[in-house]
Order: structure tokens, then C-alpha cells, then sequence
């Protein structure tokens, strides 16, 4: 009796370590993600360079770039809302005594890859090397497959997919060669899960995911992070994703079962929007 006594007391003592690890790593995790350093390496007088860079998303990176005291160049294909956008951008300037470029560079990014690589060169002579890439050009083209034209399936996956290859390796060499810069794939929900409508759009975002996962597995000597800007959905999607620390990797091991009980609902959430719709058709 004694010896079962102390083996049910050792067994949970194990459960109650456990227990307690885990958690103090989730709440580490938790609190990392509350109060991150907003800069964990600054970039004031760096050359940032982003990709759909006139409007939405990818211009409200550019301004919190310039508030950060980077050198910015926006790229998109028109010109006239690149102008509006860069006249804005020198707007943010936080102060107009340190001299800070605001450049832009219109060309399609989905198409003639020598051509792109070639058009970011009076840039980078300007503003020094890109020390940043941020990838946030996209469209969306809402219909099922049978809906859709072929011609719009290649924009949307030309745009989405190979733009985001395009710049990314015009650039890539050139960083590791100085041993330093960031890339960042913008992608969406849509590179998790399916979504009703939008298959060709819901195809570029998954590749982009896988595209940015190979990256992480390339980077060699490199030091890089891989994850989505989202708890859950990091923890969710991690599968056969790369290991990018221990940490990140027990609170996966721990959460995944229980989220995956979250995302059931929400697919059954949307499922059930989707049948609605159909009916008011």
C-alpha cells in the first residue's frame, strides 16, 4: 500500500509539474504577444520597400514606416495614385530636419521579372539598400470556379503569387550577401482555409503560406521567424509547419486539440452564411 501511495503521489506531482510548465510557457507566450517590443530592431535611416504601396494595407505600412524614420519606396502600377500616396506619405514625415525619401516605383509586378528587378535599381541608389520587404500587393475576384473566366484565375494568382516571388528574389540575394533585412508575405484567413467564392484567391494565399514557409526552411545561417499575426491561427495551422523555437512548439503540442474544436465551429459558422445566402438567392 505504501509503495502505491507514493507512486500515485509521484505520478501527480508529474501531472501537476506539467501542468504548471505549460502554463507558465502560454503565459509567457501570451504576454509576449500583449508586450512586444514595438521595434525589436529599429528601422530609422533603413530603406523599407512595400509592394501595393498606394493604398490600403500596403500604404498604411508605408506611413507607420515613415513615422519610424525609414526610407520608403512604395510600389504599385498606377502612377497617378502612386503620386497622391507619396505627397501623403511626406505628410507623415516626423521630422522634416532629417532627410528621409519618400520614392516610388510603377511597374507590374506580376509579370516580366527582369524587367521589376531592374526598376527597383534607382531606388535602392537613392535610398541605400532595401533593408525591408514588405509583400502587401493583392486582389481578390469573387465567384466559384464555373463563374470565373480563366483570364481572371491567372490575374488574381499572377498578382497575389508571383508578384510576392518576384520582388522577393529581385531582393533576397542582396540581403544575404550583407548579412541582414526582412521579408514579410502578406497573405489572409484565406491562406488556412477555404473560403466560398473565392477559390482563385483562397489558391494564391495558400500558395503564398507555402511560399513563405520554403523561404523560412532556405534561410541557412540566417536568423528568421515564421508565424501569422494571430495566436490562434499560428497555433491552429502549425501542422508540418517549420519549428521555429521549443516554446512556440509545446504550446502547439498543447493548444491544437482544443482550437481545433474553435475552428470546427467557426466553419460551421460559416457554412451556415454561406447556405443562408444561397437561399436568398
Amino acid at each position: 500500500m505504501p509503495a502505491l501511495v507514493c507512486l500515485a503521489f509521484c505520478k501527480s506531482l508529474v501531472v501537476i509539474g506539467t501542468t504548471i510548465l505549460i502554463f507558465l510557457v502560454v503565459l509567457k507566450k501570451i504576454t509576449n504577444l500583449v508586450f512586444r517590443a514595438v521595434d525589436k530592431h529599429s528601422i530609422s535611416g533603413k530603406h523599407v520597400l512595400i509592394t501595393g504601396g498606394s493604398s490600403g494595407i500596403g500604404k498604411a505600412v508605408a506611413i507607420e514606416a515613415i513615422k519610424r524614420g525609414a526610407h520608403v519606396t512604395i510600389i504599385a502600377r498606377d502612377e497617378k495614385k502612386l503620386l497622391k500616396a507619396v505627397e501623403e506619405l511626406k505628410q507623415a514625415v516626423p521630422n522634416p530636419k532629417f532627410t528621409q525619401f519618400v520614392e516610388y516605383v510603377s511597374v507590374d509586378i506580376s509579370k516580366d521579372y527582369e524587367k521589376i528587378r531592374e526598376a527597383l535599381v534607382p531606388a535602392q541608389d537613392k535610398c541605400g539598400p532595401v533593408y525591408m520587404l514588405i509583400n502587401c500587393a493583392g486582389m481578390a475576384l469573387c465567384g466559384t470556379l464555373e463563374q470565373m473566366s480563366m483570364q481572371d484565375i491567372k490575374t488574381v494568382i499572377d498578382l497575389n503569387l508571383y508578384g510576392t516571388i518576384h520582388v522577393t528574389k529581385a531582393l533576397i540575394e542582396g540581403m544575404k550577401q550583407r548579412g541582414r533585412g526582412g521579408i514579410v508575405v502578406t497573405a489572409s484567413q484565406a491562406a488556412n482555409l477555404g473560403i466560398y467564392g473565392l477559390a482563385a484567391y483562397t489558391s494564391s494565399k495558400f500558395a503564398l503560406k507555402g511560399f513563405a514557409e520554403a523561404l523560412y526552411m532556405e534561410r541557412g545561417n540566417y536568423f528568421s521567424t515564421l508565424g501569422l499575426e494571430s495566436f490562434m491561427l499560428t497555433t491552429l495551422s502549425a501542422g508540418m509547419s517549420p519549428i521555429v523555437n521549443i516554446q512556440d512548439t509545446l504550446i502547439q503540442a498543447f493548444l491544437m486539440g482544443p482550437l481545433r474544436i474553435v475552428a470546427i465551429y467557426l466553419h460551421f459558422t460559416f457554412d451556415n452564411i454561406v447556405k443562408k445566402c444561397r437561399k436568398a438567392q
